[in-house]
């Protein structure tokens, strides 16, 4: 009841459902394991936090709606003492950075050809197909509906963050991809309305037959859950040797191959939604592939030839290399000439 209390009297802090539905599961989990929050003292909070295997920016994350939590407390007369003082104190300890991946065309036509030819490798080759050919957000494939297609147009319309709705274009790739989607929807027998997800979720669903127990896969109208999301992207960057591959990296890759193309930086700003080019730069100027690609095009020295021991043209002598007789006999010749010289200056 404190909880949704706090929810409904701070919704100009925490705006979107989205956030209320991530602050609720915080503090709930919260209060599952160290008690009634009211009632919660501070070592308790710390020990909530460093017991577990949390990544630095999970534990943050929790910090700050337990921070928000207790100064509402604080503010309405429900705590006379803030537990969170205790909280200043944790530093979780570094971790290391996920490697971020930039795919060139050739992995990225890779990836797409791995998918089986079975109904999930038709849903998966579809879900990388719209990650790379438009540059989504994981989060925003989800909510895709068939109804938010319109390849008349060439647009598919999206819910961005925020909540801000934005129009993504689509090529003849893409809609190809989408149709041969769609049949093979329709050859399995699934009819999908317009409001159903274009990525959905997949159950098996076992039977029992005179010949044995079977299973076959079934096609839902829910969406695919962001963690399944990535799941499916990480198996297929495995199948094409890149580890960890994330739904993001597929957002930089597209970055990386309209920079290649030669599209300018503005209009990569605004194929991806951000708000800042200096936000788009970052996507650009980390890609590792980029000083590989100008040494490969750049010639350090152009009038370079290749080095040899053949004599030099034009009737020319090279220097002898050292060690050489022509060159000791020089160096013996030097220092006779200075011994001769001090014998002289000595007589006199």
């Amino acid at each position: 009841m404190t909880i949704d209390q706090y929810l409904d009297e701070n919704r100009s802090t925490v705006r979107t459902e989205a956030s209320r539905r991530c602050y609720r599961q915080k503090l709930r989990q919260a209060e599952a394991e160290v008690g009634p929050l009211l009632e919660a003292a501070g070592p308790d909070l710390a020990r909530f936090l460093t017991n577990k295997e949390w990544a630095p920016q999970t534990v943050r994350s929790y910090k700050v709606v337990l921070v928000s939590f207790y100064r509402w407390a604080l503010r309405t007369g429900l705590l006379y003492r803030d537990p969170t003082v205790h909280l200043d104190q944790i530093r979780p300890p570094a971790r290391g950075v996920r490697k971020r991946h930039w795919l060139s065309p050739a992995q990225a036509r890779q990836l797409l050809d791995s998918c089986p030819g079975d109904l999930l490798g038709h849903r998966d080759r579809v879900a990388l197909a719209v990650l790379v050919l438009t540059g989504l957000r994981a989060a925003e494939l989800t909510r895709v509906r068939w109804n938010h297609v319109q390849p008349s147009k060439g647009v598919i319309h999206v819910l961005g963050k925020g909540n801000k709705h934005a129009e993504v274009g689509i090529g003849p790739q893409l809609e190809r991809e989408l149709k041969i989607w769609r049949d093979q929807l329709a050859h399995h027998g699934t009819e999908l309305g317009d409001e159903a997800a274009i990525v959905p979720a997949l159950h098996r669903r076992f039977e029992s037959s005179p010949e044995g127990r079977t299973n076959a896969l079934v096609v839902t109208g829910r969406p695919i859950s962001v963690v399944q999301l990535r799941a499916l992207v990480r198996r297929a960057g495995v199948r094409i040797g890149v580890e960890r591959l994330a739904p993001h990296d597929l957002r930089r890759t597209l970055a990386g191959l309209l920079e290649n193309n030669g599209v300018r930086l503005d209009d990569i700003q605004k194929v991806l939604r951000h708000s800042s080019v200096a936000t788009t730069e970052r996507y650009l100027s980390s890609n590792p592939s980029k000083g590989a690609e100008v040494l490969r095009e750049f010639r350090l020295l152009p009038g370079l030839r290749r080095t040899s021991s053949s004599p030099v043209r034009g009737g020319g002598s090279r220097s002898p290399r050292r060690g050489s007789p022509r060159r000791r006999s020089r160096q013996s010749g030097r220092c006779w000439s200075w011994l001769v010289v001090r014998l002289a200056t000595w007589e006199r």
